[in-house]
């Protein structure tokens, strides 16, 4: 079984809040036990997968629609918005932050970095100068949970807000920099992957694009991009205009 050894020096910059993780998987285990014991009381102990995955569908969905505070949005709007990476320090950062987002969402997560920033940095050039927001494709069903891991590191948060368009966003900001990475969720079916976006028409024919398995300072990541090479995967994404409903 092959093995994936991660620096110690990659890790610089995580820190991971010990007492909010242990405080957030009690809240799971309180929270399982309870809706195992109304389960009992109700005599439907076994739910269907489907039904299982419908309740943590709902349960995603809550968390995801409580929006970030009002003045920590309007803070992150301002450090953030057409912001460039000015300098070598801004640069080192942004590269920390980078490697920070890829350390989380290692365990299992569906993602794809989008941006030309991971195409430079792997291959070695400098990013100063470019813009400081990097764009990651995630998968909905997993959105939620990385907003929990997120939630354990103090030096980042996992922002929900309208943007200028009323439309729902997500982020997750380097707190006190001007780093910030915006998430574009999809859908994954068996013919590749949907992403609905208020910022086109429906495409008549599907993309195809190349899946690169990456690695900086030792932790690897997943990028799309037009370019590929012998390890690359294909991968088919469909867009669809968004139909906008009325918020909850």
């Amino acid at each position: 079984m092959s093995r994936i050894m991660i620096g110690a020096g990659a890790l610089r910059g995580l820190q991971l809040n010990n007492r909010d993780f242990v405080k957030f998987q009690l809240r799971n285990y309180t929270k399982a036990r309870s809706e195992m014991e109304e389960r009992k009381k109700t005599g439907n102990l076994h739910l269907s997968y489907s039904k299982l995955k419908e309740l943590r569908y709902e349960e995603g969905r809550k968390l995801l629609r409580r929006k970030t505070d009002k003045t920590m949005v309007e803070e992150f709007k301002k450090a953030t918005e057409m912001s460039i990476i000015e300098n070598s320090a801004n640069e080192n950062q942004m590269l920390e932050f980078f490697d920070l987002f890829n350390v989380l969402s290692f365990g299992g997560f569906d993602y794809y970095h989008i941006t030309p920033i991971g195409e430079m940095i792997e291959d070695g050039e400098s990013i100063v100068g470019m813009g400081s927001t990097d764009l990651v494709l995630v998968n909905s069903e997993h959105l939620s949970k990385l907003k929990q891991v997120i939630d354990c590191v103090p030096s980042l948060k996992f922002m929900s807000y309208m943007d200028e368009n009323n439309n729902r966003s997500y982020s997750v900001w380097n707190v006190n920099t001007n780093n910030r990475i915006d998430f574009l969720t999809f859908r994954r079916y068996q013919k590749g992957i949907e992403i609905v976006s208020e910022d086109s028409e429906d495409f008549e024919n599907p993309m195809v694009l190349y899946a690169n398995e990456g690695v900086h300072n030792e932790i690897p990541y997943r990028s799309i991009s037009s370019t590929g090479n012998e390890n690359s995967k294909l991968e088919t994404i469909y867009v669809k205009k968004l139909v906008k409903q009325k918020e909850a």
